[in-house]
């Protein structure tokens, strides 16, 4: 709705419509927990036989008619022209191998796990959409789906991933979202991540957390120091400097109702 697109299938459209370019993720978690060749390899031999798509090595925008590369950033993104929808009923788009996910969608769970390693632990995401309104914050959770099915990927399929959800018909989208990108290393909860309880065994090895709060007004990413305060609100820092990764808490957690967020400059 946002994107003012009417169907998933458009998402895979580029933010700046001026490169005329459609992004669509492969995800190699169906690759590895299935017996048919869903590698990366056998995507580049599907589209040049089955579309007449040919892969280039230099980007190029707008992108030409039947072409396609790697995009220069995220080494899991392919650019296609911005005319393109062929993966309307293919087999590669209906079983989840490659997603419709706009680049700068990519990018939150990219920088999230950098350097990630399996022995590391776990990792908790909670997607929040804020509306700054009178000097008060309210806030409702939005359905993860992409960027927590990139951030499995991102962990091999390992580990394991708290996603948090409270809306039922978002949580019923989540989790048929993370079935069919075979995500298999992620926990969907249907529960309000401000719940949570950062003592709790459950969590004690998490050592990364995504906590993503939008601007409803401008749809950009909300103040970091909103995000802080919220976290430490409710007993959660990430200790970023500690060469372990060790999560932190704080001595005495607060309700996040009684913190002045309005007050973040």
């Amino acid at each position: 709705m946002k994107e003012g697109k009417s169907r998933k299938e458009d998402l895979g459209k580029s933010a700046a419509e001026g490169e005329g370019a459609r992004y669509v993720r492969y995800n190699p978690n169906i690759d590895a927990s299935r017996s048919d060749d869903f590698s990366l390899a056998a995507l580049y031999r599907h589209l040049k036989s089955k579309h007449g798509f040919e892969k280039v090595e230099t980007p190029v925008f707008p992108v030409p008619d039947k072409v396609f590369f790697m995009d220069e950033h995220l080494e899991d993104l392919l650019v296609f022209p911005s005319t393109t929808s062929w993966w309307t009923g293919d087999l590669w788009y209906e079983s989840g191998a490659v997603i419709l996910q706009d680049k700068a969608s990519c990018f939150p769970a990219k920088v999230l796990m950098e350097g990630w390693e399996s022995s590391e632990g776990d990792c908790l995401d909670a997607t929040y959409v804020a509306i700054l309104l009178v000097g008060e914050l309210l806030m409702n959770s939005a359905a993860p789906g992409n960027k927590t099915s990139y951030i499995s990927a991102l962990m091999g399929n390992a580990g394991k991933v708290h996603a948090f959800e409270r809306s039922e018909g978002r949580y019923k989208t989540l989790e048929k979202m993370l079935g069919r990108a075979g995500c298999s290393n992620v926990t969907p909860r249907r529960a309000d991540f401000l719940d949570s309880k950062p003592n709790d065994k459950e969590f004690a090895k998490v050592t990364r957390m995504y906590v993503y709060l939008i601007d409803m007004r401008s749809y950009s990413v909300f103040l970091i120091r909103v995000v802080q305060d919220l976290v430490l609100s409710i007993g959660w820092i990430t200790c970023s400097q500690n060469k372990k990764h060790r999560t932190r808490r704080t001595p005495k957690p607060r309700d996040w109702r009684n913190s002045h967020l309005s007050n973040c400059k």
